[in-house]
């Protein structure tokens, strides 16, 4: 009976110690449960942060061409250069045409350097995400480009105009007779609005397939203004257009303290001159002796 006794204690704490043991190996579970999720989470975040870098250091990946999705149009092109560069052409619609970018490829993106409608250096940086580029411009002076103002393209094709840029002469041709044809659209339409130099502004309106109508309004005083009417054919240049005419009027219009227009006087209706539309600037150059040559006018972007 005492043997018996003994037994049954000894069975019994045996099963307290097995069941203190299984308690204590959950617990421990529990605990190292939370680190192991955290640990995996951490390798996740590590592995996307190299996918992303790799992707930025990979120049295949930025090669290629660009649309604007707004105007569904190619506006940038990014090809690889003699040195350990980039080509960069990127334009802005109606705003900017930017042709002579130079890109380097760094961790963070591809950044560059080109030269702003006013002839100072602007510069920035291309981020990619996906077949999407964001461009951002993280130093510029030009009044009609802020800092920080960014533009996002889509990638649709792997091959430039520029890839194969080996002659300039040769490449020249080519961008000729692209903008020539021009999809039989009036190639004037891309530098249809307003435009301003000084006192005068300058309406630019498309006229059938490839002309051109231009109204040039110059303010002497509150009382008086010069208008000028010009039209002529549009012929497409290497990366600019240019506007000959011959039918040139111009009208002299006095006004009244009240607006009302006092007289109207044609002066001539026969001058010739040419207009050279490139970026956002229109070059004037009229024959006529009384007005400047080579007056520039830029382009003012409607308000949203």
């Amino acid at each position: 009976m005492r043997k018996r006794i003994i037994m049954a204690t000894v069975i019994g704490m045996t099963l307290c110690l097995a069941a203190c043991g299984s308690k204590a190996v959950s617990d421990k579970e529990k605990e190292t449960s939370p680190k192991t999720e955290v640990s995996s989470k951490d390798a996740q975040d590590t592995d996307m942060k190299e996918n992303e870098e790799k992707q930025q250091l990979d120049e295949a990946a930025y090669i290629g061409e660009y649309k604007d999705n707004d105007v569904d149009e190619v506006a940038m092109e990014i090809a690889k250069g003699e040195k350990e560069d980039y080509k960069i052409h990127i334009s802005i619609y109606r705003l900017a045409d930017f042709d002579d970018g130079v890109g380097t490829l760094t961790e963070k993106g591809m950044t560059f350097t080109a030269t702003d409608p006013e002839g100072n250096p602007i510069s920035g940086i291309i981020e990619l995400d996906g077949n999407m580029a964001e461009v951002t411009f993280t130093d510029s002076t030009w009044s009609l480009l802020k800092e920080k103002s960014s533009y996002v393209y889509e990638k649709v094709s792997d091959k430039t105009e520029q890839s194969v840029d080996v002659d300039e002469t040769e490449n020249s041709s080519e961008k000729e007779e692209e903008m020539s044809q021009n999809d039989g659209e009036n190639p004037i339409m891309n530098f249809v609005g307003n435009y301003q130099s000084g006192r005068a502004t300058m309406l630019v309106e498309a006229s059938g397939d490839n002309g051109a109508k231009i109204t040039i309004s110059w303010a002497g005083s509150a009382w008086n203004e010069a208008v000028y009417t010009m039209s002529g054919e549009c012929s497409v240049k290497e990366d600019s257009i240019l506007v000959s005419y011959q039918d040139s009027t111009c009208r002299n219009v006095e006004y009244n303290d009240d607006g009302t227009v006092a007289s109207d006087t044609t002066e001539y209706t026969d001058g010739s001159g040419t207009l050279t539309f490139k970026g956002n600037t229109v070059e004037w150059d009229d024959d006529s002796e009384d007005i400047d040559n080579l007056m520039v006018f830029e382009y003012i972007p409607t308000s949203d």
